[in-house]
C-alpha cells in the first residue's frame, strides 16, 4: 500500500499519481491533500510525502466514491462504509456500539 499527502497543486494533476502506478503496479495507492509538511522546525510547502507499507498477512480493500456526487460528507461516508466486505462493515458497526 502506499499513502501520500501533498499539496493540492501537485496532486491535481496526474503525473504524480501514474509516475506512483508506475512504479507499484499491483499496488492499492491512497493521496491526499494537506496545506503543508511540517518537519521538525521547517514547514515545506508544495511539497509531497509517500510512505509505502507492505503487510505479510493482512488483505486489503480500497474502495471510493466521487464526494462531488453527495449533499455531504457524511453520506459519501455511509457510501464508503457500504462498499466495503460485509465483515468490515461488522466490526465498524461494533466500535461505533463500543464508543
Amino acid at each position: 500500500m502506499v499513502l501520500g499527502s501533498g499539496s493540492k497543486d501537485l496532486l491535481s494533476g496526474k503525473s504524480i499519481f501514474s509516475s506512483l502506478r508506475e512504479r507499484f503496479q499491483n499496488t492499492d495507492i491512497a493521496l491526499c491533500s494537506t496545506a503543508g509538511e511540517i518537519f521538525m522546525d521547517h514547514v515545506k510547502e508544495n511539497s509531497l510525502s509517500v510512505t509505502g507499507i507492505q503487510f505479510e498477512k493482512t488483505a486489503i480493500k480500497s474502495v471510493f466514491v466521487n464526494a462531488k456526487l453527495f449533499d455531504s460528507g457524511f453520506g459519501a461516508g455511509v457510501a464508503l462504509i457500504n462498499k466495503l466486505p460485509h465483515r468490515v462493515r461488522e466490526v465498524i458497526n461494533t466500535v461505533k456500539f463500543l464508543l
